[in-house]
């Protein structure tokens, strides 16, 4: 856009409309990434079961808004920032709530989408700005975020933070790094993985510091000040567990626990790891295919493909090989894709690839709700454990029956995995028999479970069964998508009406 200036208009004044010019251009990009999201989303709306982690999130927030302190009294290895952003949802009455985490969800991958398009931008492919950020979108089903999965959220940050080290050098640069690695440790809080896509940023930001002539004992001082910002988040957070006395309980959930869980068998990681190369082959194919020129902005092109390497290369440290790991990676290469999607002699290769993802995405979440199950199916099982006096343990199942029935729970592991599955013994803080044996000691007054999987240490499952003979009876055999919930309920009707950990003893309500 070109407007004439008038002959007493200075060159200020000029680029002063060109700034505005381009945020008011930028307006309608935004919105539109508004309305796409809404409408690739629209199926997964009111759906309370679209993962058993962000199920946890919601679940564990809830107890949160009870008094319920993280790590302590409601236990899991996530960062505390995570289970804020679920709070506010989490605080509302259930149905209202799970649609409300949701919308915010939505809310920051649109708003992940622009970034990716103004980053874009910064590095000279325009063309494909647009695209670029269509692709994310379409794409996150594929990865498992089609909900509230921690990537969904933190990578709104790190789009954010490289937009901002992607800034002209200038007496703002300083400022714009260290907003950005401030950003990076609020990440840090909603998920640790982002350590290593961290890493570069800060080495990205010293490295600018050093071009502009800073010596190499005045650039390291630099550096530690934006570790120092980047860390900030998380020693906040330690200072107030520690405050509390709980500060060797915050270590050993958030940076010790991780290292005693099982590892995965050869053939079990083997498999996820093509899963993950799957899901990535066709972004990643092509950010391969970006434009190398030494023209204008190649500083800024090479940011993002070291970035896209560190993204790829900081899923193999953490083992597990999920599918939502791979959901990071997402933003640099759509970036990067870029370069691909504006070429004016691939343009129905970009409307196929951006056509077929949003058709593959919307089937894949139809075909993940018939897998999970909906609403409707959760709500018998709810009406089947009832909103009664007493307690609820779900042995094995989705942790959302706790808020949608209102009931209490007996142990602060209601993450089912953590006291049934191999991989987390010796990983959860306490002895997973010894515990199991508390729970049925304290006559919770319904237990759920389900079908055993694969992944579940059969001894748990034994020691359960042989207390449900015991003391309980089938009341329902319900289904949720491809699993068949039982619903079992006290023989006696003597049962436990509040919850026995510390500060976890009220109901959920």
């Amino acid at each position: 856009m070109t407007q004439m200036l008038s002959p007493g208009a200075s060159a200020a004044d000029g680029a002063t409309f060109v700034r505005r010019s381009s945020a008011v251009a930028q307006a309608p990009r935004f919105w539109l990434f508004v309305a796409v999201a809404l409408a690739g989303r629209l199926l997964t709306f009111g759906g309370p079961v679209l993962g058993n982690d962000e199920e946890f999130y919601f679940a564990a927030a809830r107890a949160m808004a009870n008094g319920a302190l993280p790590f302590v009294d409601v236990w899991d290895r996530k960062p505390v920032g995570l289970f804020l952003l679920y709070l506010p949802p989490a605080s509302l009455p259930f149905a209202w709530g799970v649609l409300a985490y949701q919308l915010i969800a939505t809310g920051f991958v649109a708003g992940t989408a622009w970034l990716i398009a103004r980053i874009a931008d910064r590095a000279g492919w325009e063309r494909g700005a647009i695209p670029a950020g269509l692709l994310y979108l379409f794409w996150l089903p594929f990865a498992g975020g089609s909900g509230g999965q921690a990537p969904v959220f933190y990578n709104l940050l790190m789009a954010g933070a490289a937009l901002l080290l992607l800034l002209d050098d200038g007496p703002r640069r300083r400022l714009a790094a260290g907003v950005a690695m401030f950003a990076v440790g609020l990440a840090l809080q909603i998920k640790y993985s982002v350590l290593f896509e961290g890493l570069w940023f800060g080495l990205w930001a010293m490295w600018r510091e050093w071009r502009t002539g800073s010596g190499l004992v005045r650039t390291a001082l630099y550096g530690t000040g934006l570790a120092a910002l980047s860390l900030l988040p998380t020693a906040m957070v330690w200072g107030y567990y520690a405050s509390t006395g709980e500060g060797a309980a915050f270590m050993f959930a958030n940076f010790q626990s991780i290292g005693l869980r099982e590892g995965l068998s050869v053939p079990k990681m083997m498999t996820r790891a093509l899963v993950i190369a799957a899901i990535l082959a066709v972004p990643v194919a092509m950010a391969c295919g970006a434009d190398r020129s030494h023209a204008a902005g190649s500083d800024r092109r090479a940011f993002l493909r070291v970035w896209l390497v560190v993204a790829i290369l900081g899923i193999l440290p953490l083992g597990v090989f999920l599918s939502h790991y791979s959901m990071p990676v997402l933003v640099p290469a759509s970036i990067a894709a870029a370069a691909f999607l504006g070429r004016a002699d691939r343009r129905k290769a970009t409307v196929a690839v951006i056509g077929l993802a949003l058709i593959g995405g919307q089937l894949l979440l139809v075909a993940r709700e018939r897998l999970l199950g909906d609403r409707i199916e959760l709500a018998r099982i709810a009406d089947a454990i009832g909103q009664g006096p007493g307690c609820l343990y779900v042995y094995s199942g989705t942790t959302m029956l706790h808020p949608a029935t209102g009931r209490c729970s007996v142990t602060s592991r209601i993450f089912p995995s953590h006291l049934m599955k191999r991989k987390e013994a010796g990983a959860v803080g306490l002895e997973r028999f010894a515990e199991l044996r508390r729970i049925f000691g304290e006559r919770p007054a319904v237990v759920v479970t389900r079908e055993a999987i694969a992944s579940e240490d059969m001894r748990s499952r034994a020691l359960v069964a042989a207390e449900l003979a015991k003391g309980y009876r089938v009341k329902a055999r319900l289904p949720l998508g491809k699993d068949r919930y039982v619903v079992w309920t006290r023989k006696d009707g003597r049962t436990a009406e509040t919850g026995v950990v510390a500060r976890f003893n009220t109901p959920w309500g």
